[in-house]
């Protein structure tokens, strides 16, 4: 059955019935293909094919709200390959105008679709004011990396092309870790503990902790009373990037911090760090801080790019530092939490304050 054979004859009934009452192309179906098949469609056969032809008549408009491919549309209806190979044929060639009115991606074959997600894949674990803009925007200059943005942070859903009804495996796969172009050697994003460990009621952790080939940048910042001051400015003043091409921020604004908040502030985050440390033994960690970065950026920057296994080559910051002061200038208590923390194991944060 080709479209020359009495095929689009046919088609152009079922499109009728389409648009007719809602059972009305199920009906068609039944009572059109029963001579043809050697046997009756199953209830989910019919269903494909039916949402098949119901997306056709729409002009493909949910098709192209999902960004689907061609082959993704026909794989609902290779069980014809059994059943009706010439049927099968025909409707393959109404993915064939489907892609060419642009209502669908073009199709890959399996081993274009194995190619285009042949690339490195990694994340950024961090948390809050911790380096994460700059190690991001680094990683953006290399020619071959696609770096995405936070994808599960749930306080920043209007910067995202998907929404909590999106569940994670189909972020990641249609969103991250999509098919690529050949020349793209890794893909990643930014992950905050403390921030995107669920998402949409699934465990976002569990999900990555399964991918074992999943590399994973772990991005700390050493000094938690300097991170701690930068997130309270941040929350204060709105603003969490500074580009290399913006005007500067006005540092006038001091922060106060309570010994209690502070202790318990670091008390969460190594907590975090721990645990998640713990869920990814399996995979191939790089520990890196925020200090470092800062201090050699160039040095950093070729480990990582040696970590991640793409070819070598000079990478340059989209960001310049927010906050330039010294801690005794940010922190208005400073002398308060010095003397609380003098003796133990967080008495150094305050040795350059």
């Amino acid at each position: 059955m080709t479209q020359g054979s009495g095929f689009e004859e046919l088609w152009q009934g079922w499109l009728a019935a389409a648009a007719g009452d809602p059972d009305a192309l199920e009906h068609r179906l039944v009572v059109d293909l029963a001579p043809r098949l050697p046997r009756p469609l199953a209830a989910l056969e019919l269903a494909a094919l039916a949402a098949f032809v119901r997306e056709f008549a729409r002009a493909g408009a949910g098709w192209i709200a999902r960004g689907l491919r061609g082959d993704e549309v026909a794989a609902s209806f290779e069980f014809l390959a059994t059943l009706d190979p010439a049927l099968l044929d025909a409707l393959h060639g109404k993915v064939r105008d489907a892609e060419f009115h642009c209502w669908l991606g073009g199709s890959l074959d399996r081993t274009a679709i194995d190619r285009s997600r042949s690339y490195t894949r990694f994340v950024i674990a961090s948390a809050s004011r911790s380096g994460t803009h700059l190690l991001r925007t680094l990683l953006c200059s290399h020619p071959c990396v696609e770096m995405h943005g936070e994808s599960f942070n749930t306080l920043g859903l209007a910067l995202l092309p998907y929404g909590l009804e999106t569940d994670v495996d189909t972020v990641l796969a249609r969103h991250v870790f999509r098919p690529c172009f050949d020349y793209v050697e890794a893909v990643g994003f930014v992950l905050f503990r403390n921030l995107s460990a669920t998402w949409a009621g699934e465990n976002v952790w569990d999900e990555l902790a399964a991918m074992e080939d999943l590399r994973v940048i772990v991005l700390e910042r050493a000094n938690h009373l300097a991170r701690f001051a930068s997130l309270k400015r941040s929350l204060s003043d709105k603003v969490w990037y500074v580009g290399v091409t913006d005007s500067e921020v006005s540092a006038a604004e001091r922060v106060e911090i309570t010994p209690r908040e502070l202790e318990a502030d670091i008390a969460l985050h190594e907590g975090s760090r721990a645990r998640f440390l713990a869920q990814f033994h399996r995979q191939r960690v790089l520990c890196l801080t925020y200090e470092q970065l800062v201090e050699d950026t160039d040095a950093v920057a070729a480990r990582v790019i040696e970590f991640l296994g793409v070819h070598s080559c000079r990478l340059v910051s989209g960001t310049k530092k927010k906050e330039t002061r010294r801690l005794g200038e940010v922190v208005a208590n400073l002398d308060e939490l010095r003397q609380h923390f003098a003796g133990g194991p967080h008495a150094w944060m305050f040795t350059d304050a």
